[in-house]
């Protein structure tokens, strides 16, 4: 969080999920679909609400669950597959207070993520001396808060959570010939 936090343990448990630097337990990992098959069930019934209380969370996480599933076998998006089983089995994180992987990876010619994720570059890593739990098993909503401020700046895929805001408003405020017409940009949008 880049000192934005400071805590009273070593870790706090958490709502979201990181790609670097993580690990799981194999009892939990059994959770994992890479088909999504129970989300259109969890759409259509609103589950992502008893996950998450903030609506601009929901709405990502959402984006990034339908873009994952209507990808289908094209998708190879783990990352998103694996958040879908934390939440639908109410899964929390165990994230460091501290940094504790260096990013090698975001220098150079490096795939996918050089300019997109450039304010993870050059974080210090450190070394947790003495392990401090905390009191409770809950998750820091106020943590996940600061840490989704940093997601904004950095997930190229919060496009999508903007796209499907703009196409409720536009099914819910334009008549039909202008929704036609933002469903067609929207087609051209995502090729």
């Amino acid at each position: 969080l880049f000192g934005r936090k400071v805590f009273d343990a070593t870790y706090y448990f958490s709502k979201l999920n990181d790609i670097w630097g993580w690990a799981t337990w194999q009892r939990a990992w059994t959770h994992y679909d890479v088909h999504m098959k129970t989300f259109p069930q969890f759409k259509a019934q609103g589950q992502i609400k008893n996950y998450f209380d903030d609506k601009e969370m929901q709405e990502w996480l959402l984006s990034y669950f339908e873009q994952d599933y209507n990808a289908g076998e094209r998708s190879g998006l783990w990352s998103s597959q694996w958040s879908y089983a934390m939440c639908v089995q109410n899964g929390l994180t165990i994230v460091p207070s501290i940094n504790l992987v260096e990013n090698i990876g975001l220098t150079g010619e490096a795939t996918h993520s050089k300019d997109t994720y450039a304010c993870y570059d050059n974080v210090p890593r450190h070394e947790i001396k003495e392990i401090i739990h905390p009191l409770f098993v809950l998750p820091d909503a106020e943590a996940d808060k600061l840490r989704f401020e940093i997601i904004k700046k950095s997930d190229p895929r919060l496009v999508f959570a903007t796209r499907n805001r703009l196409r409720k408003l536009a099914e819910r405020y334009l008549p039909s010939a202008a929704q036609e017409f933002m469903k067609r940009l929207i087609k051209v949008w995502d090729n």
